[in-house]
């Protein structure tokens, strides 16, 4: 009796480590370095908006879908990551951005030196503003009032 449960125990232990066991294996160029499976998996894909797994190669999703085609990016190297009924969402590289700062950097603005003084500032507005005096809106980045003094700027 105790021989057949510590059978059952290993066999399930086995078989828990090693998911799909019959599924063969990737070849080393196809296979993925992590499969995630075991959870529910938001894609925010709206043909296919949730998964069972992702698998990973090179840090490029290759695979998204059911856990037993996701094996089959399985090789010896791969990693499988059992989510253990968590959920898994997409992610930010950079999750602190200042929306209006990161649209200014990324269109034309000029920047302003924030350890600079506010003459300078005027200067560089003056020539930012002749260069594009068609503008209907000329953006900077780097102001801070404490340069003009405790007052702030009076104009």
């Amino acid at each position: 009796m105790i021989t057949k449960i510590k059978t059952l125990l290993g066999l399930r232990l086995r078989q828990w480590r090693r998911p799909f066991p019959d599924i063969p294996a990737a070849s080393d160029a196809d296979a993925a370095d992590r499969i995630y499976w075991g959870g529910r998996i938001y894609t925010s894909d709206p043909g296919l908006p949730w998964a069972d797994a992702v698998a990973v190669k090179n840090g490029l999703i290759v695979y998204v879908g059911e856990t037993a085609e996701a094996f089959r990016f399985r090789g010896r190297g791969t990693v499988c990551e059992n989510l253990r009924g968590r959920m898994m969402v997409p992610g930010f590289i950079d999750s602190h951005c200042h929306l209006l700062l990161a649209a200014a950097l990324m269109s034309e603005a000029f920047t302003l030196d924030p350890t600079d003084r506010a003459e300078n500032w005027l200067r560089v507005i003056g020539r930012e503003a002749a260069r594009r005096k068609n503008a209907d809106l000329i953006l900077g980045s780097g102001f801070t009032p404490e340069t003009f003094g405790p007052d702030g700027p009076d104009k």
